[in-house]
């Protein structure tokens, strides 16, 4: 949980790292109590405003007891020419990236780059055996985890990459499942004809991940 958020004193502050709105602070508490079933124990999220807020309500909404690490190295890419945020959370446990290592590379990596960050990340953090972990990051982070880890590295084309928001929808939910070999699949639990018709383990993912909007309602 993080002990401080980054204060805001210009309008600027707000359109660069824009915080939760009340329509997704309602969407994340009603999806962390509908994702109550799957047990999670573990949440990690990226270190935007309003990401942290999803997980904050998230977690409230689940009314379960839930660790939560911010983890700097799943904050969304930033290009070259895009005004990016300074992060100054203050985090009390270990990471695998530092914010002052983040605040220096965000808007200088390129987009292999950047997945190359997102997969070294992923393949670090430790989800627990039997119990769903949640992941809550943006969209291009969730599609950076598809890159690395499902379709192994094969590259989006041109128009892929132009309906990346239509493909992974924005404040959606997405289910998966890691094999022996660390690899990621869809998960049964992403079906809906699947909920609450098999067993609990059965529609039990490993990982959930809710994506956040680059820019909110």
């Amino acid at each position: 949980m993080p002990y401080t958020l980054r204060r805001r004193e210009r309008h600027s502050d707000f359109l660069i790292d824009p915080p939760l709105t009340n329509i997704s602070a309602r969407f994340a508490a009603e999806l962390g109590f509908t994702m109550a079933q799957n047990l999670p124990t573990m949440v990690y999220s990226a270190p935007e405003t309003a990401v942290v807020q999803t997980a904050q309500h998230f977690i409230n909404g689940s009314e379960i007891g839930m660790n939560w690490l911010i983890e700097p190295g799943l904050v969304r890419y930033f290009s070259s020419n895009e005004l990016r945020p300074i992060f100054t959370i203050r985090i009390q446990q270990e990471t695998i990236y530092t914010m002052e290592e983040i605040n220096n590379i965000i808007g200088k990596e390129t987009i292999d780059e950047f997945e190359d960050r997102i997969a070294k990340v992923v393949s670090k953090l430790k989800f627990p055996r039997k119990a769903s972990t949640v992941l809550i990051a943006e969209d291009n982070v969730l599609n950076a985890i598809i890159q690395k880890f499902i379709r192994n590295g094969n590259k989006l084309t041109t128009k892929q990459h132009l309906t990346i928001t239509k493909r992974i929808p924005r404040l959606s939910l997405m289910h998966f499942d890691i094999d022996s070999d660390g690899r990621w699949k869809p998960s049964s639990a992403s079906l809906p004809g699947l909920q609450g018709a098999t067993r609990t383990m059965f529609n039990q993912p490993d990982i959930s991940f809710l994506i956040r909007p680059t820019r909110d309602f």
